[in-house]
């Protein structure tokens, strides 16, 4: 399978071109800081529910030593996310669509997940981990990826976290049971977004980076909105 067809499945999940990359965050990390500030934010990243983003997202296979990117608009709604992928000269890559509930039984389950590429061709699975697997031969944790975009920490598999002196999430390591990956998180660039409906704000992360032996895979926000 080609890098550009792999990148429009990755790129559903969860450098940057030097032209559209952010400048180096130099922010210092601790592996400690005061537990308030850190479960104060967790607690506001939890009560968001519905939101839209607007960035870029680059595919770096390091053991092969290439790379692509495109455009990228992802959003979570009640109902479930949706996420378009698009290039300026190329137009739509490719939409994903992942349901929020799956009402059907386990021994007959219906597709959570579909991706249409432009062509009209549509592959549907029971969840994102399934669709790239069946149809990319690799395994990626969606909602590991889900979790990071918002800087939330995810309720198991996690390890070694480091934070910055607000309280908020920079990295840590997550180990899949499932694949026997083991991942790298880092977050930065964190900048106040408008709550809906509320003069507050809430810190969110605008570079996500995902890395994992011969591939890396980075997401930069340019836009966040929250929704009610």
């Amino acid at each position: 399978m080609n890098l550009i067809l792999r990148l429009i499945l990755l790129s559903a999940l969860l450098g940057l071109l030097a032209a559209c990359s952010l400048r180096p965050d130099q922010s210092e990390r601790f592996e400690q800081v005061n537990p308030r500030l850190v479960e104060a934010h967790q607690q506001q990243l939890a009560a968001i529910n519905a939101w839209r983003i607007r960035g870029r997202i680059a595919l770096i296979d390091t053991l092969e030593n290439n790379r692509d990117a495109a455009s990228l608009s992802w959003s979570q709604n009640s109902e479930g996310q949706q996420l378009r992928i698009s290039h300026p000269l190329r137009g739509t890559l490719a939409q994903l669509q992942v349901s929020s509930s799956n009402p059907s039984s386990m021994s007959n389950p219906s597709p959570m997940a579909s991706l249409t590429l432009p062509n009209g061709e549509t592959h549907t699975a029971t969840s994102v981990e399934q669709l790239l697997a069946n149809h990319a031969g690799i395994y990626m944790p969606f909602e590991l990826i889900r979790q990071a975009l918002v800087g939330s920490k995810p309720a198991q598999g996690a390890s070694a976290f480091a934070y910055y002196q607000d309280g908020t999430l920079a990295q840590y390591q997550f180990a899949d049971w499932r694949s026997g990956q083991q991942w790298q998180i880092d977050l930065s660039h964190y900048q106040a977004v408008a709550q809906p409906n509320s003069n507050k704000t809430v810190l969110l992360p605008h570079l996500i980076e995902v890395t994992e032996p011969g591939f890396e895979l980075k997401l930069q926000i340019n836009q966040w909105n929250l929704t009610p």
